[in-house]
Protein backbone atom coordinates (compact mmCIF):
# COMPACT_ATOMS: atom_id res chain seq x y z
CA UNK A 1 0.00 0.00 0.00
CA UNK A 2 2.74 1.94 0.98
CA UNK A 3 4.66 1.78 -2.00
CA UNK A 4 1.48 2.23 -4.44
CA UNK A 5 0.32 5.72 -2.93
CA UNK A 6 4.66 6.63 -3.06
CA UNK A 7 4.40 5.93 -6.99
CA UNK A 8 1.04 7.56 -7.17
CA UNK A 9 2.02 10.94 -5.27
CA UNK A 10 5.56 11.16 -5.89
CA UNK A 11 6.16 10.97 -1.70
CA UNK A 12 8.68 9.18 -0.57
CA UNK A 13 8.60 6.34 1.69
CA UNK A 14 11.65 7.37 3.82
CA UNK A 15 11.59 11.25 4.10
CA UNK A 16 12.95 14.05 6.78
CA UNK A 17 10.83 15.41 9.03
CA UNK A 18 10.40 18.97 7.38
CA UNK A 19 8.39 17.67 4.37
CA UNK A 20 5.56 16.33 6.47
CA UNK A 21 5.71 19.10 9.01
CA UNK A 22 6.84 22.36 7.30
CA UNK A 23 5.81 24.48 10.02
CA UNK A 24 7.74 23.13 12.62
CA UNK A 25 10.94 24.66 12.60
CA UNK A 26 12.22 21.92 14.97
CA UNK A 27 11.62 19.82 11.87
CA UNK A 28 14.51 20.66 10.00
CA UNK A 29 17.29 17.78 10.76
CA UNK A 30 18.86 15.57 8.68
CA UNK A 31 19.71 12.92 11.10
CA UNK A 32 16.15 11.92 11.76
CA UNK A 33 13.18 10.68 9.27
CA UNK A 34 9.76 9.32 8.94
CA UNK A 35 9.25 5.75 7.22
CA UNK A 36 6.59 4.93 5.49
CA UNK A 37 4.70 8.34 6.96
CA UNK A 38 4.45 6.19 10.52
CA UNK A 39 7.90 5.30 11.96
CA UNK A 40 10.48 7.84 13.00
CA UNK A 41 13.66 6.82 13.01
CA UNK A 42 16.10 8.94 15.00
CA UNK A 43 19.44 7.14 14.80
CA UNK A 44 22.67 7.38 17.16
CA UNK A 45 25.45 8.05 14.31
CA UNK A 46 28.52 8.88 16.81
CA UNK A 47 29.87 5.92 17.91
CA UNK A 48 33.55 7.33 17.80
CA UNK A 49 32.59 9.28 21.01
CA UNK A 50 30.61 6.41 22.44
CA UNK A 51 27.55 8.27 22.13
CA UNK A 52 24.16 6.29 23.47
CA UNK A 53 21.90 9.27 23.62
CA UNK A 54 20.11 12.19 21.66
CA UNK A 55 17.94 14.69 21.41
CA UNK A 56 14.96 14.05 19.21
CA UNK A 57 12.06 16.41 17.83
CA UNK A 58 8.87 14.28 18.31
CA UNK A 59 6.27 15.73 15.85
CA UNK A 60 2.56 16.11 16.58
CA UNK A 61 0.29 13.59 18.11
CA UNK A 62 1.46 10.26 20.04
CA UNK A 63 3.96 8.04 19.23
CA UNK A 64 4.50 4.63 20.56
CA UNK A 65 8.35 3.80 20.99
CA UNK A 66 9.11 0.70 19.28
CA UNK A 67 10.86 -0.86 22.11
CA UNK A 68 9.68 -0.03 25.14
CA UNK A 69 5.71 0.71 24.07
CA UNK A 70 6.00 3.79 25.85
CA UNK A 71 3.83 6.75 24.67
CA UNK A 72 5.38 10.32 23.45
CA UNK A 73 3.26 13.28 22.71
CA UNK A 74 4.53 15.74 20.38
CA UNK A 75 5.17 18.01 19.78
CA UNK A 76 8.17 17.75 21.88
CA UNK A 77 12.04 17.83 22.60
CA UNK A 78 13.36 14.39 24.46
CA UNK A 79 16.71 13.22 24.89
CA UNK A 80 17.06 9.20 24.71
CA UNK A 81 19.33 7.30 26.39
CA UNK A 82 19.70 3.80 24.18
CA UNK A 83 22.21 0.83 23.80
CA UNK A 84 24.70 0.25 21.56
CA UNK A 85 22.34 -2.27 19.74
CA UNK A 86 19.09 -0.20 19.35
CA UNK A 87 18.50 2.75 17.45
CA UNK A 88 15.48 5.00 18.67
CA UNK A 89 12.46 4.17 16.81
CA UNK A 90 8.49 5.31 17.40
CA UNK A 91 5.44 4.32 15.55
CA UNK A 92 2.92 7.10 14.75
CA UNK A 93 0.33 5.77 17.58
CA UNK A 94 -2.87 6.86 15.16
CA UNK A 95 -1.03 5.14 11.69
CA UNK A 96 -2.10 2.57 9.65
CA UNK A 97 0.94 0.27 11.10
CA UNK A 98 -0.49 0.70 14.49
CA UNK A 99 -4.14 -0.04 13.50
CA UNK A 100 -3.06 -2.87 11.82
CA UNK A 101 -0.76 -4.58 13.84
CA UNK A 102 -1.97 -7.12 16.58
CA UNK A 103 -1.07 -6.05 20.04
CA UNK A 104 1.95 -6.26 21.11
CA UNK A 105 3.48 -6.68 17.59
CA UNK A 106 4.99 -3.33 16.91
CA UNK A 107 7.81 -3.98 19.25
CA UNK A 108 10.48 -4.37 18.07
CA UNK A 109 11.71 -7.12 20.13
CA UNK A 110 8.45 -8.87 19.56
CA UNK A 111 9.36 -9.22 15.75
CA UNK A 112 10.72 -12.73 14.88
CA UNK A 113 13.98 -12.04 12.92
Amino acid sequence: AAGAEATATGYPLVARCDLEWPEHAESRSNDQYVFINDTLVAPVYTSTSNQTNRTVWIPPGEWEDAWDGSIVTGPATVTVTVPYERQPMWHRHDGGFMLLAPAGATRVDSQDW
